[in-house]
């Protein structure tokens, strides 16, 4: 049998030294970690129950330079993947374990004999997580040796090699429609970024957080850690993407993504995902873009303003408050051509699948043209997050020059795709989603005379939990009637109140009086 060389297999748990697993002797409430588990997975007590409701273990906000940080960014996903097997429910238990404890009376913590584990222990949890919620697409195919050419010690009846993994492919195999213009096709993909031609340029165009060189950024997200799993060349130089039911795509640190459809770009970075916009308020702790802006302090404002992804915060001058927040982005145009990555919407298929591609790097070479493009977001009530609501545009910027793109393409190939570039500017600024916050906030704002503050919210609240002690069931009507004989000087908004705001509000008031 011919031999292709030996396969990077991942040590198992068992394989961890004694001396890095966890004592046995445990606190009263906890439940076995990876370090005391015996037995395969399915022969072992699951402790799925427990911990398959638990979001953010960490807490939000951890640093990117913290294991907490990771352990969250995995944990996400291994406890979304859908259709967990029962060996995989065992293991990721174990891994939540290995780090926390039930303590009597149900609260959860930090188990005390953690901190002093080592980092292949640490590494070994985290890398559980990482392997369960994460598909993981290999940059070179592996080599290994075929099961026969493995010699076994007599009684030894081994492990078999590790599956092979997917591997990365050429662009033309990504189920991208190409431009077929004077007999040669061009593989055109779309990137949105903060960052300007000239910075991408600099940084040499769009490369992974993971395979980057750059000492600083590599500290910033702990990726010069021996815990980390992306500081093995096997992880380091793989394309992982995200199995869970609420994200399906590419990971944050280990892909570029490129899509397949300009319009569907226009909204990243998501501003109201905290893994990109992270920012607490500094008076109250509060995440901003989940925090009404009639409560941004000024405080906030500055911070917001002196964040990394260098956000604009507009105000009603009038009433001293908030409006919106603006972000200038960039759509950047990029030819596939030679590149390789992997087709995310077709492996990780599904509900949720988003259409995009992975990309192992794009070279500033593969650069065609940048258009900004301005992002205006609004405070949600019903979301209860800043959502975006409106992109205006700028012409197209064609780079380096437009000299240069001239002799690239030739002058039908960049008539062809400026033709394709103006129908996605036109899809982008009709998107259903987007559109649909455009006209709430135009509704919101038409509402302002007879809009309650949100003082005034929790004055209705308060009374609205007060009478709900005593009367329980009672309607609507005779709710709101309450409420203005109690408070009169908020009777004329109360009657403007549209009875679903009503019923929402009332609902939280009742939940509160229970």
């Amino acid at each position: 049998m011919a031999s292709f060389g030996k396969a990077y297999v991942p040590p198992s748990v068992n394989q961890v030294p004694t001396s890095q697993r966890i004592n046995s002797n445990l606190p009263p409430g906890s439940h076995p970690g990876l370090g005391e588990r015996t037995g395969a997975p399915n022969s072992r007590e699951s402790n799925w129950d427990l911990v398959k409701g638990v979001q953010n273990p960490f807490g939000i906000g951890a640093s990117s330079r913290e294991f907490g940080f990771w352990f969250n960014y995995f944990w996400k996903e291994a406890v979304e993947t859908p259709a967990l097997t029962p060996a995989q429910q065992v293991k990721v238990a174990e891994a939540y374990f290995s780090v926390f404890r039930i303590m009597p009376g149900g609260a959860r913590a930090v188990r005390p004999d953690f901190a002093a584990r080592d980092n292949a222990f640490k590494e070994n949890v985290l890398r559980q997580l990482l392997l369960i919620g994460f598909e993981r697409v290999a940059i070179e195919r592996p080599e290994r040796f075929e099961p026969s050419d493995v010699p076994l010690a007599p009684g030894n009846f081994g492990r078999p090699p590790a599956p092979m993994p997917n591997v990365i492919v050429d662009a033309s195999d990504l189920n991208l429609t190409p431009l077929k213009i004077d007999g040669k096709e061009w593989i055109i993909g779309f990137r949105c970024d903060s960052r300007t031609y000239e910075e991408v340029y600099a940084h040499l165009g769009f490369n992974t957080r993971a395979r980057s060189t750059n000492e600083d950024l590599r500290k910033s997200y702990a990726l010069d850690q021996p815990w980390h799993p992306y500081a093995n060349p096997v992880y380091r130089n793989s394309l992982f993407l995200r199995r869970g039911t609420t994200n399906r795509d590419n990971c944050l640190h280990t892909v570029v993504s490129v899509g397949a459809d300009f319009h569907m770009t226009v909204h990243f970075p998501i501003l109201n995902d905290p893994l990109n916009f992270e920012l607490k308020s500094p008076a109250d702790q509060q995440l901003l873009c989940q925090k009404p802006f009639d409560e941004w302090t000024k405080s906030d404002i500055h911070a917001a303003e002196g964040h990394r992804l260098k956000l604009r915060v507009i105000k009603n001058h009038s009433a001293n408050i908030v409006d919106r927040l603006e972000k200038d982005n960039h759509v950047h145009v990029l030819y596939l051509n030679g590149l390789k990555g992997v087709d995310t919407e077709r492996l990780i298929s599904g509900a949720n699948a988003f259409p995009e591609r992975g990309l192992e790097s794009v070279p500033r070479e593969n650069l065609l043209a940048d258009i900004k493009f301005v992002q205006k977001y609004w405070f949600s009530e019903r979301m209860g997050k800043i959502m975006l609501y409106e992109v205006e545009f700028a012409p197209i910027r064609w780079v380096p020059s437009e000299t240069a793109i001239d002799k690239l393409l030739g002058a039908t190939a960049k008539n062809e795709i400026a033709s394709r570039i103006r129908s996605e500017i036109t899809k982008a600024q009709v998107r259903p989603d987007i559109c649909m916050e455009g006209r709430e906030r135009d509704q919101y704002l038409a509402s302002a005379r007879t809009r309650l503050t949100r003082e005034e919210r929790l004055d209705v609240m308060k009374l609205l939990k007060l009478y709900f002690v005593g009367n329980p069931t009672a309607l609507p009507t005779a709710q709101k009637n309450y409420v203005k004989s109690q408070r009169a000087r908020l009777a004329a908004k109360i009657d403007a109140f549209g009875m679903l705001q009503w019923k929402e509000l009332a609902a939280k008031a009742k939940a509160m009086a229970t």
